[in-house]
């Protein structure tokens, strides 16, 4: 609060970093003042040109978590800002790290479109972003991208041929994936598939020594 208060007198606070880097502050201080996020936005929008790739990605990065921490508090409308914020920050290509995009990235990037239903700009978003997944991340992520896709479409026949094509060598994609199939299954009214993969399901994470005891709980409450 202090630094706040000398920033507000200081004859500089109009220049890009200061104005930005100070309504980062505000954004972080005052969450419940929606404000701030619009005026973080509007900053961003017309300076982020002059930064450095990697400082701008940051800049909006605090965008992203922003919008992160104010949809966990149940403030449901910040999807629709985060999927533009994403969408922009692509555009700007500040999500690459040279050639590649994080497989992370990739995949809040579908999430955050299923949840706004662009599914067209999404189908396209997979097929031209493919490439530029590392190559030992790219056919997991886009097939499960796809049958992601396909699911909330309601093409779940489809959304199953592609889920064959995922690796389960991978424990976020084999445990992802066998959850997705469990709703396929319940979509499709597949009773005893459904039940058999519960059981198996169960038994897979107790016997994973991979996954965490948080995303172990996370995992049975979902069943």
């Amino acid at each position: 609060h202090e630094i706040l208060h000398f920033l507000e007198k200081t004859k500089h606070k109009n220049e890009p970093a200061i104005a930005i880097y100070t309504t980062i502050l505000r954004c972080l201080l005052e969450t419940e003042k929606e404000t701030h996020f619009e005026n973080l936005k509007h900053l961003l929008a017309i300076h982020s040109h002059v930064f450095e790739k990697t400082e701008a990605r940051d800049m909006y990065m605090y965008g992203i978590n922003y919008c992160v921490k104010k949809i966990n508090m149940g403030a449901a409308h910040y999807f629709k800002e985060l999927f533009v914020i994403y969408k922009t920050s692509l555009e700007k290509e500040l999500l690459y790290d040279g050639y590649y995009l994080s497989p992370w990235s990739f995949k809040n990037i579908v999430a955050v479109s299923i949840k706004n239903k662009k599914y067209v700009w999404l189908e396209q978003f997979i097929q031209s972003h493919k490439q530029r997944l590392a190559l030992s991340f790219r056919q997991n992520a886009y097939a499960y991208s796809m049958a992601e896709l396909f699911f909330h479409q309601k093409k779940y026949k489809i959304a199953m041929q592609e889920l064959l094509q995922v690796s389960f060598d991978d424990v976020f994609y084999s445990t992802e994936s066998k959850i997705l199939l469990m709703c396929i299954y319940y979509e499709l009214e597949e009773v005893e598939a459904l039940l058999a993969l519960a059981d198996s399901f169960k038994i897979y994470l107790r016997r994973n020594k991979l996954l965490s005891d948080n995303h172990i709980v996370v995992y049975l409450n979902f069943e």
